[in-house]
C-alpha cells in the first residue's frame, strides 16, 4: 500500500528571505496537529541563494517538499505548489508568518463543517509597537467592514491565511499571475464568488504576520496596491448590481472621513493622530499607483494596436 494522502496542503511561497522562513519553519514545528494529517510545500520564487541548507534541520519533523522555480512573482509559487500537492484541501501561508499551535486543528474542524468553502483566517499583527504595520492592519479591517455594508463590494481574503478545498481551486484555475502580488487574492476571491462558491470568515484559524515597516516601505507598498487595483478592475467584468464605474471611481467623502476617523477611535492622542495621517498617506500612494498602471496600460495597448496594423 503506499504512503495515504494527507487532507492538508500548506503552501509557503518564500523568496530571499531565510532568516523569516527559519522562524516560520520552528513555528510548524510547534503544530498540536499530526504530521501524517497535512504537508508542507515551500516554493522558492528563484531566490538568491539555495534554501536546502536552510531547511535541512526541518526535515526530520515537518511534512517538507521544497520546490525551486524561476522567479515568477507569489501567485506563480502558489499556483507551482499548488500543482504538487496531494491533499484534499489547500492552506496558504507566508513565509514571515508564525501560525497558531491550533491551526491546522481549528481548519481541520472548520472544513469538517463547511466542505467546499473557502476560508479565511486571522492575521494578528507580530509587530504592535510599529505604527506602519498596524497602520496595515487597521486599514484591512475598515475595508472589510466596509465591504460587508456594501453588497457589490467584493469580499476578499489575503492569501497568508487562505484555505479552500483543492479540486474547486484548480477548477477555478488557481491564481491569475498576470495580476501581481498586489491584486492577485482580490482577482481569485471574485472568480471564486463568481462560480457560486462561499467564503466564511473564521477567527479561530489564526496566524501571527511579522513584518516591520518603515515609512519607505509602507509608501512602496501602498503605491503597489494601486498599480495592482487598477490591474484588477482592467480584468474584471463588472459585477451584478455593481454602480457604473465603481471600479474606477474613488470612494465617497463619507469614506474618507471614516478612514481617517478609524485608528483615532482606537487609539486617541499621539498614537492614532500618527496612524491617521499613515492612513491619508497610504491613499495618496495608493492612487498614485492606480494612476501609473493605468498609463502604463493604455501605453501598452497603443502598442499593440500599432504593431497589429
Amino acid at each position: 500500500m503506499g504512503e495515504p494522502e494527507p487532507l492538508l496542503s500548506v503552501i509557503v511561497p518564500t523568496r530571499g528571505r531565510p532568516r523569516q522562513l527559519v522562524e516560520h519553519l520552528e513555528s510548524m514545528t510547534r503544530l498540536r496537529y499530526p504530521v501524517e494529517r497535512y504537508e508542507l510545500i515551500v516554493v522558492d520564487d528563484g531566490g538568491p541563494r539555495s534554501l536546502d541548507g536552510v531547511v535541512a534541520p526541518f526535515r526530520a519533523s515537518l511534512p517538507l517538499t521544497l520546490i525551486r522555480q524561476d522567479p515568477l512573482g507569489p501567485g506563480a509559487a502558489r499556483n507551482a505548489g499548488a500543482a504538487r500537492a496531494r491533499g484534499r484541501y489547500l492552506v496558504f501561508t507566508a513565509d514571515d508568518c508564525q501560525p497558531a499551535v491550533d491551526w491546522l486543528a481549528a481548519l481541520e474542524r472548520r472544513f469538517g463543517a463547511c466542505s467546499d468553502t473557502m476560508i479565511g483566517g486571522t492575521v494578528d499583527n507580530g509587530t504592535p509597537d510599529d505604527l506602519c504595520a498596524t497602520t496595515n492592519y487597521l486599514l484591512i479591517d475598515y475595508l472589510y467592514r466596509c465591504h460587508d455594508r456594501q453588497t457589490w463590494k467584493m469580499p476578499f481574503f489575503t492569501p497568508n491565511n487562505l484555505a479552500l478545498p483543492c479540486d474547486l481551486f484548480r477548477r477555478i484555475g488557481g491564481f491569475d499571475e498576470s495580476i501581481g502580488a498586489t491584486g492577485e487574492d482580490r482577482e481569485l476571491c471574485g472568480r471564486w464568488l463568481a462560480s457560486g462558491f462561499a467564503m466564511v470568515w473564521a477567527a479561530d484559524v489564526v496566524v501571527r504576520h511579522v513584518h516591520p515597516q518603515n515609512v519607505r516601505t509602507f509608501w512602496q507598498q501602498h503605491v503597489a496596491y494601486g498599480r495592482g487595483s487598477r490591474r484588477f478592475y482592467h480584468r474584471r467584468p463588472p459585477r451584478q448590481g455593481e454602480p457604473p464605474g465603481a471600479g474606477w471611481l474613488p470612494e465617497g467623502p463619507a469614506f474618507y472621513w471614516k478612514l481617517l476617523r478609524y485608528p483615532l477611535a482606537r487609539s486617541p492622542g499621539y498614537r492614532g493622530s500618527v496612524q491617521a495621517g499613515l492612513m491619508v498617506l497610504s491613499q495618496i500612494a495608493n492612487t498614485l499607483g492606480f494612476v501609473l498602471e493605468g498609463v502604463r496600460l493604455r501605453t501598452e495597448t497603443r502598442a499593440v494596436a500599432g504593431r497589429t496594423r
